[in-house]
């Protein structure tokens, strides 16, 4: 099997006046996100950690600068397979294998993210109300549960459209975060 190419995504979230949870899902403006809510994320530069891609990420993103970001907010690593397919794989041939890190982080109330040329403008949401109509179908499999603390791992097997074709993915303890996917 290939080496999955390692990917980055952030989720924001924070306690409304009212005191309900909410969390950022912003439209993005660029390739595979153009049209879908989701979190900043994106690839790992050469020599990159997970974590200093999520920071730099975040900040090229949505202007946020998060140093409070570190290893304890990684609430999920997924790994996502594309079938060997043109069709799959948006157009490239061969199979695309990516190992996604997600992180989880509340903001203070005196940060909020910006619009960029990447990323919409920030629309917040009840964490008991996403708009999953909006956003990849793979996230309804495990952003409720990382919503909820649950640490999640596994893969899943995606469609160009990212309709899941097959899904294997369990809830771990807080020791499990070093579990690669892969085994």
């Amino acid at each position: 099997m290939a080496t999955p190419k390692p990917m980055v995504v952030v989720f924001l979230t924070i306690i409304s006046s009212d005191g309900t949870r909410q969390i950022c899902l912003p439209f993005g403006k660029t390739k595979f996100n153009k049209g879908k809510r989701n979190g900043y994320g994106g690839k790992l530069d050469p020599g990159e950690t997970a974590l200093a891609a999520a920071r730099r990420e975040l900040e090229e993103e949505s202007g946020v600068d998060a140093p409070w970001l570190s290893e304890s907010d990684l609430a999920a690593r997924i790994v996502v397979t594309w079938p060997d397919d043109k069709e799959q794989n948006f157009g490239a041939p061969g199979t695309k294998l990516v190992e996604l890190f997600v992180y989880l982080t509340e903001l203070g109330d005196d940060i909020e993210p910006n619009e960029t040329n990447e990323m919409e403008a920030p629309e917040w949401f009840d964490v008991d109300r996403l708009p999953f109509d909006q956003m990849h179908p793979g996230e309804k499999l495990w952003l409720p549960e990382i919503l909820d603390g649950k640490y999640m791992f596994g893969e899943m097997t995606c469609r160009a459209d990212g309709s899941v074709i097959e899904s294997n993915i369990y809830s771990g303890e807080q020791t499990d975060k070093t579990h690669s996917c892969l085994g």
